[in-house]
Order: structure tokens, then C-alpha cells, then sequence
């Protein structure tokens, strides 16, 4: 059975894909959602040594003990430079990759790279710790207009260490192995559009979602069709 594996961005944690997951598990779908280490209900862990490749294993040792096959890997935001370095590490264990708004790296860039505009935006969100963690961004910057959703997003989100964001992605390059590839563009304020529009060139599916940044908790019902949906591609 496919299992999805739902990769939170940053300042997140499992708690983003509460409904998605719900819907998902009621359909009969197998699906983990793993908090990264130093966010959400493993803040108690933040470190000033936590990055991206932190990250990665922490996915990839989830799915090598729990012996994970036949894994759809889902990346929102920042967890798009995740599910890459897991692709990367466990291609056989690998079927399907969605990025749901996200960074899609090459091997040595980093989300600054990628966006450079938010390497100002990152350093003035760690200026109070001294420079090691960013607070949260304020989701109404990113396109975020629901009340209800701006509250739990704003009470959830949690410090996040800054070299994640800068930490290029380490070898070797993702599989070129004809997996499946789907990039969910938000339009709100759709800072991924350029990546959108070469993922088309490349041949990957790519749904344009009217909204912002987290369809996982303002679009949650969309959102799970559009991931069922990528199994039929």
C-alpha cells in the first residue's frame, strides 16, 4: 500500500497536517507526518546545530525503521529541501514526489539560494536570538487571510534554526528515474510561480491552487484530493 510521508515547513510540525491526515487515514490511506527535530512537540530539542541535513535523517531514519516502502514523499515549503536529500538517500523505497509550494533544490543550493530576497528576511527573524533561530514569519505575509487560520498558525509556530535555510543540500542529486513529480502552485503570493513554470517545461504535473501558502490547514479537503489525485499520474 502507498504510504504518504508529509514533511512540514519551516516553524511547523506534524500539527500542520492534522486535518490532511485525517481525511487521508478515513479513505484508508497510510500516512506519517513526522515533526522535524527542534520544532513544535520536539522544541524541548532545538539546538543551535540543527540544519537541513539534521533534517533529512531524521526522515530517512523514520522510513528505514519503520521499513517504508512504496512511499509518496510530501514536502511543503522548506520540506521540499527535505524529501529531496530523503530522495536522494532511499530512491528505491521512493514512488512519487509532491511539493506542495516548496523549494526544489539541486545539490548545493540552499532556500537563500533558491530565494535570495529571504536571506535579508531570515537575519532580521534571528536578529533577537543572536542569529541561530528565526521566529515565525507572519503567515498574513504569506497570503494567509482566514482569522482562524492566522490564530492557530501564529500559536503553534515555533523557533527555527537558521542554517536549515542555509545549508546547501548535500549530494548526490535526486533520482532521474521517471518518478512521478507534482508541484501544487499557491497563488497567494506566489513566491514559487518560477519553479512552477520550469517543473512544467520538465513534465511534471503541476496544479495551480487558488490561496496561500498553507492549503494544508485553510484547503485541507482540496488539498487531500490533489495528493490522492497524484496517485493516479
Amino acid at each position: 500500500m502507498t504510504i504518504f510521508v508529509l514533511v512540514h515547513g519551516a516553524w511547523g510540525g506534524s500539527w500542520c497536517w492534522a486535518d490532511v491526515t485525517k481525511q487521508l487515514s478515513t479513505q484508508g490511506y497510510d500516512v506519517r507526518a513526522p515533526t522535524l527535530t527542534g520544532l513544535a512537540d520536539r522544541s524541548h530539542l532545538l539546538r543551535t546545530d540543527i540544519d537541513l541535513s539534521t533534517h533529512i535523517t531524521d526522515v530517512t531514519r523514520m522510513i528505514e525503521w519503520e521499513d517504508l516502502s512504496d512511499v509518496v514523499l510530501v514536502g511543503h515549503s522548506y520540506g521540499g529541501m527535505v524529501i529531496n536529500g530523503v530522495w536522494a538517500a532511499l530512491p528505491e523505497r521512493v514512488t512519487g514526489i509532491v511539493y506542495i509550494d516548496a523549494f526544489v533544490p539541486d545539490p548545493g543550493q540552499s532556500s537563500v539560494d533558491i530565494l535570495p530576497w529571504l536571506n535579508d528576511v531570515f537575519a532580521d527573524l534571528a536578529r533577537p536570538s543572536g542569529g541561530y533561530y528565526m521566529d515565525p514569519l507572519d503567515p498574513a505575509d504569506l497570503g494567509v487571510e482566514d482569522e482562524s487560520a492566522l490564530s492557530l498558525i501564529r500559536e503553534m509556530s515555533t523557533p527555527m534554526p537558521i542554517a536549515c535555510m542555509r545549508e546547501p543540500l548535500p549530494g548526490p542529486d535526486r533520482p532521474r528515474d521517471g518518478t512521478p513529480i507534482t508541484f501544487i502552485n499557491c497563488t497567494r503570493p506566489g513566491n514559487f510561480a518560477d519553479t512552477a513554470s520550469a517543473g512544467r517545461e520538465l513534465g511534471w504535473t503541476v496544479v495551480d491552487l487558488e490561496g496561500d501558502h498553507f492549503p494544508s490547514i485553510t484547503q485541507p479537503d482540496v488539498l487531500t484530493r490533489e495528493l490522492i489525485q497524484t496517485l493516479n499520474h
